[in-house]
């Protein structure tokens, strides 16, 4: 992403690595058309988990996702054996423009977020910057914050309900 508008991620990436649609909870990722100089934010359609990470070496961006998407949610307080259950559903991995305008709207809301929290904190690693964006309450998940949902569509993929305590 860079100061003057931004980059469409799609025209720098290999073939095999554009859009697909896939089922997992964090596997349909969007990638940030503008932003600040150097790096990429990535955010799940379905959780709004964004994860950021550095525009350089595009070939190796995949990988580094992958390992920024383990370090991210493994911060979150999610067990070693979800994540891992979660990441190898997520293979192959394609990248691709949201046709989701609340999508849209709050990768803006993000990249506003992080351009404010640049000078601040300059001593952030990416994962601490990611970490605070997903704090945020997003509208377009009903005011809940990206890391909670992660947390409980990690734990509960399903969405089941316990009534009465009971599992009987």
């Amino acid at each position: 992403m860079d100061r003057s508008g931004g980059f469409k991620l799609s025209k720098f990436l290999k073939p095999g690595t554009d859009s697909g649609t896939h089922g997992t909870h964090a596997r349909q990722w969007c990638n940030g058309e503008r932003g600040t100089h150097d790096y990429v934010l990535l955010v799940s359609e379905r959780s709004l988990l964004p994860v950021l990470t550095t525009a350089r070496d595009l070939d190796d961006l995949v990988p580094r996702f992958m390992r920024q998407l383990d370090k991210m949610i493994s911060a979150l307080g999610v067990r070693q054996g979800l994540i891992d259950r979660e990441l190898s559903q997520m293979e192959p991995i394609h990248f691709g423009r949201t046709n989701s305008r609340s999508v849209l709207g709050t990768m803006n809301d993000f990249v506003q977020m992080f351009k404010y929290m640049l000078p601040d904190g300059q001593d952030l690693s990416l994962l601490d910057w990611s970490l605070q964006l997903a704090k945020a309450p997003c509208g377009p998940i009903d005011m809940e914050s990206p890391n909670r949902l992660t947390q409980r569509l990690l734990e509960n993929p399903h969405n089941f309900e316990v009534i009465d305590g009971d599992c009987a």
